[in-house]
């Protein structure tokens, strides 16, 4: 359970079983209906109660699950074995089902963070005084919604030129990079790895239509940061303090590390794909409007780009209250998280 959306409301994923056959792991393809994982029915007494078989997963169940105080309707639905669900909350006591299809060649025991979901990044994109939404997709397009008052979102992925090229997106960024006053947009995303062969994008607004709508063009290549790796998340920041912000990226090692080896062993491995990177902003404009040049400067930072860097989340403040920033990085499973000190001349050190 969690608010994947962000409106406050608790929203739900399911898992499908195939009645616990064994030797039927597939459903031999047919659609069967929702079915909890057994970490649910343990939180929820009111079930435990009853022997959850297909013909019984019906209307009280699924209210029971959602709260029936808050819930006055909602829908049983079957779905393909392949898929798991994601439900909505709409905040009016129905949700909406969302899914994420797994295939053969694609699924989360191809790709471990499978179920891990986008990212969403929110600006005022046309300069109107409403925050407007960008969202990115695993398995959709990314969609970027302008702000019309009271509530109302109005899709404007087509006008604005968002590029759709089928990738798997993660997290999103919103900057004005090349500070013209108007928002820019970095979305990570995850390639060199399966059928998943996509690049970060850097979608710069070039300006407004005549209806007000800002259109974006992608130059991640120009500027030297379309990335193709394990992407989860980018950060902009003057960590120099030179007027420009400078970026951070970090990404997920696809290393399945059963033994748990001492992390010593690995500490000086380098991984192309997962490693995670500093770029120094080296534009001559000095934090003016103008050109924008990255350069690659992890190695000399003391950036840590092992094949053990999990990287899930990724945080920016002056943690030591010198001046300068520092960051925080989140790390998965048994590798430690890394707490980045600024030494104010162009290295950090992990404490």
């Amino acid at each position: 359970m969690n608010d994947f959306d962000k409106n406050t409301l608790s929203d739900k994923v399911f898992s499908r079983t195939i009645d616990g056959r064994p030797d039927d792991p597939v459903g031999r393809g047919k659609d069967v209906p929702v079915f909890l994982k057994r970490e649910f029915t343990d939180a929820l007494p009111p079930l435990k109660k009853e022997n959850l078989k297909h013909h019984e997963f019906a209307k009280k169940t699924i209210q029971t699950l959602f709260d029936p105080v808050s819930v006055r309707s909602s829908t049983v639905k079957t779905f393909n074995y392949s898929n798991n669900v994601i439900a909505w909350n709409e905040g009016n006591g129905k949700f909406t089902i969302m899914e994420l299809t797994a295939t053969p060649e694609f699924n989360m025991f191809k790709y471990m963070y499978f179920y891990n979901g986008a990212g969403v990044g929110v600006g005022d994109f046309n300069n109107d005084g409403l925050s407007d939404i960008f969202f990115s997709s695993n398995q959709g397009e990314n969609k970027i919604y302008l702000n019309e008052g009271g509530m109302k979102f109005k899709d404007v992925t087509k006008e604005a030129r968002i590029p759709q090229d089928g990738g798997w997106s993660t997290g999103v960024s919103v900057v004005d990079i090349n500070n013209d006053g108007l928002l820019d947009i970095y979305v990570c995303r995850v390639g060199n790895y399966e059928t998943l062969q996509s690049k970060n994008q850097f979608l710069i607004c070039k300006g407004k239509d005549a209806n007000g709508v800002p259109y974006y063009e992608d130059e991640a290549g120009t500027l030297g940061l379309a990335f193709s790796g394990f992407g989860t998340q980018a950060a902009f920041f003057d960590y120099d303090l030179d007027g420009d912000l400078d970026f951070f990226l970090i990404n997920h090692s696809l290393r399945f590390n059963g033994t748990f080896n001492e992390r010593s062993s690995y500490l000086n491995t380098f991984d192309t794909l997962a490693a995670d990177y500093l770029f120094r902003n080296e534009s001559p404009s000095g934090g003016g409007k103008g050109e924008v040049k990255f350069v690659d400067v992890s190695a000399t930072a003391g950036i840590n780009r092992s094949i053990i860097g999990y990287g899930l989340g990724l945080s920016v403040a002056d943690i030591n209250l010198d001046g300068y920033p520092d960051l925080y990085i989140g790390n998965d499973f048994q590798e430690n998280d890394y707490l980045y000190i600024n030494q104010k001349n162009g290295t950090f050190i992990d404490s």
